[in-house]
C-alpha cells in the first residue's frame, strides 16, 4: 500500500515512502530545502492538499475494508443463525413425532390394563400387592445398606 521506499531520507533521518515523500525533497527545520530555497506559500498549499488527499484516500480505503468486514461478519452470523433455527425446527418436529408415538403406545397399554382389571379384578389386586411388597422390601434393604456406612 505504501509503495516502494523513497531513496532520499526524510527530515528525521529515515526512509520515507514515496506516497508520503515531500514533493520538493527534504525540508530543513527552518522551512528551507537543502539547496537553500524557501518553499513558497503555493508549494505549501499544494503539498498540504496532496497530503490531505493521500490521507483521505487511506481513510476511505480503511473505511471500505471495515465496512466489507462488517457486512461479511453480519452475513456469516445470519447464515449461522438460520442453520441453527433450521436444526431446532427439525429437532422439534422429530421430538413431536416421538412424543406422539409414545403417547399412542402408553394409551394402548392403559387400555389393555383397564381391560385386564375389568376381566380379572382379584388377580389384578394380588399382582398389585405383590409389586408393592417387592418395592417395599427393596427400599428397606437400601436403607439398611446405607445405614451401615
Amino acid at each position: 500500500m505504501l509503495g516502494r521506499v523513497h531513496s532520499r531520507l526524510g527530515s528525521v533521518g529515515h526512509a520515507v515512502p514515496d506516497s508520503l515523500a515531500w514533493p520538493l525533497g527534504p525540508v530543513r527545520a527552518d522551512g528551507g530545502t537543502p539547496e537553500g530555497n524557501a518553499m513558497t506559500d503555493r508549494q505549501y498549499r499544494h503539498t498540504a492538499r496532496a497530503t490531505r488527499e493521500a490521507g483521505q484516500a487511506w481513510a476511505d480505503e480503511a473505511s471500505h475494508a471495515g465496512s466489507n468486514l462488517f457486512d461479511n461478519t453480519r452475513e456469516f452470523a445470519a447464515q449461522a443463525l438460520e442453520r441453527a433455527a433450521s436444526r431446532m425446527r427439525d429437532l422439534r418436529e422429530g421430538m413431536a413425532d416421538t412424543a406422539s408415538a409414545a403417547q399412542r403406545h402408553v394409551g394402548h397399554y392403559a387400555d389393555a390394563t383397564r381391560r385386564y382389571v375389568a376381566d380379572q379384578p382379584m388377580r389384578s389386586a394380588l399382582v398389585a400387592a405383590a409389586v408393592g411388597a417387592i418395592v417395599a422390601v427393596a427400599i428397606l434393604r437400601m436403607r439398611q445398606r446405607n445405614s451401615r456406612y
